[in-house]
């Protein structure tokens, strides 16, 4: 801000029209702008993101402006509206990190894109109602785009050429339901010609009450990706560092690569099945206090199973060895 005031005070006393008053009126206004623009882009960039039932797409449930950034799963994906994705660069390499809540119009996007081949099957397309030519002579595109919801496309006119000259899609699209909204005489319109889909019956796209004259056409099932997994590992120790049993008690400790929901369980074969775990010194570390049996030998190997759901609600199950 002292910067700020010498080059302002500068320029005032060579143009020869400065006044005190106009000039503490102009700090004013650059300090307010400065205060609010910083505080402004600070809050706005943090968007709250969650996987869908689907678990593939991604959805935003909070602080959804555009470009705003969130992460998911150790990724970190920007928010888009209408405007700034028609404006994405085609040579970018991140359309798979971007994330088209609240987008309603993708007409034209990919078009005549021929080297366009990025994954984008986690997009959120259930505002969309335009999609008039988005992937029409993209030559190139052959990602599994199944995923998609599209029950807002209603518009007659946002379907058509959607996948006319997309020559190398060979995805099953039948998975795609459209809405009873839209005329049952707009599958020719959706599909085209001179991609694998239009020669392909399986693969064509569905709609809600059927496709007139088409049989087997009526909507079926979303498809739903394989539930992912935690990425978290897991280290499991007891509270003497040689694990020589010297009382009855034994305090076992599950320490995870990141945080997890409460509460995990801990199983030891043939000893206890899925005891809720404590808390330790972190959402991380979470123990277990084992009164041992007497008949557990000296040498025994135990075989501990650690089961928890981290913080983006990821399932996570690991085991590791213990002799005592």
């Amino acid at each position: 801000m002292e910067e700020v005031k010498y080059i302002l005070w500068e320029f005032y006393k060579k143009r020869r029209a400065f006044s005190f008053s106009n000039f503490s009126k102009l700090i004013l206004q650059l300090q307010l702008i400065i205060f609010f623009g910083v505080s402004f882009s600070l809050t706005a960039q943090t968007a709250t993101l969650q996987l869908a039932s689907n678990n593939k797409t991604i959805i935003c449930t909070a602080g959804c402006s555009d470009q705003a950034t969130g992460v998911l799963n150790g990724v970190t994906y920007t928010v888009y509206n209408n405007s700034s994705l028609a404006n994405k660069s085609i040579s970018d390499t991140d359309w798979n990190r971007v994330v088209t809540t609240g987008v309603t119009d993708m007409s034209k996007l990919f078009q005549s894109e021929g080297s366009f081949n990025q994954d984008i099957s986690s997009w959120d397309t259930s505002s969309v109602s335009n999609m008039e030519g988005i992937f029409q002579n993209a030559s190139s595109f052959n990602q599994d785009i199944a995923y998609w919801d599209l029950s807002s496309m209603t518009d007659q006119n946002g379907v058509n050429q959607m996948l006319d000259g997309a020559g190398a899609l060979n995805q099953d699209l039948s998975y795609w339901c459209f809405p009873s909204g839209l005329p049952n005489d707009k599958l020719q319109n959706i599909v085209g010609n001179n991609n694998p889909i239009a020669s392909t019956n399986a693969y064509k796209p569905r709609r809600n009450g059927g496709w007139s004259g088409v049989i087997n056409s009526n909507c079926k099932a979303a498809k739903v990706a394989p539930a992912l997994d935690s990425p978290a590992t897991l280290t499991i120790t007891s509270n003497d560092s040689d694990n020589v049993i010297t009382s009855g008690q034994v305090t076992l400790t599950a320490t995870f690569s990141e945080n997890m929901t409460a509460s995990p369980t801990i199983s030891i074969t043939g000893v206890v099945t899925n005891v809720t775990m404590t808390q330790g010194s972190s959402a991380a570390v979470w123990t277990y206090y084992w009164q041992v049996p007497s008949n557990i030998s000296s040498g025994t190997t135990l075989n501990v199973t650690a089961t928890a759901t981290d913080t983006n609600s990821l399932p996570y199950s690991g085991n590791a060895s213990l002799t005592l």
